[in-house]
């Protein structure tokens, strides 16, 4: 009896755990750190897979440490906008990539 209750009761802790699944986030985001405080970047693949993909490539080889901000603005909820400078650093600038219009992604 003892060991049926220990089962049912082992059986129903377990069960929450199990149904949790983690789903991870459908976009990349970067999380930058300021002296004015941290702010975070949603990367829109999908929608601006050139743009997107040339922007983590600067993420990934730490490209991005320590640059300047020129300005960071929070137009909407989900919604805004960033200028940064690389200072005319040739070290730290990629080859320009090809232009992704707003006609071609629909981002506005």
């Amino acid at each position: 009896m003892i060991r049926a209750l220990l089962i049912a009761l082992l059986a129903l802790v377990a069960t929450p755990a199990a149904a949790q699944t983690v789903t991870p986030p459908a976009n990349p985001r970067v999380a930058f750190e300021t002296e004015a405080g941290r702010f975070v970047v949603e990367v829109f693949a999908d929608k601006a897979p050139i743009s997107a993909s040339n922007f983590l490539r600067y993420v990934d080889a730490k490209r991005l440490d320590g640059i300047t901000f020129y300005r960071v603005v929070k137009v909407q909820d989900h919604f805004g906008f960033v200028q940064l400078g690389l200072q005319n650093d040739p070290k730290r600038v990629f080859p320009p990539i090809k232009h992704e219009s707003t006609t071609q992604t629909g981002v506005k």
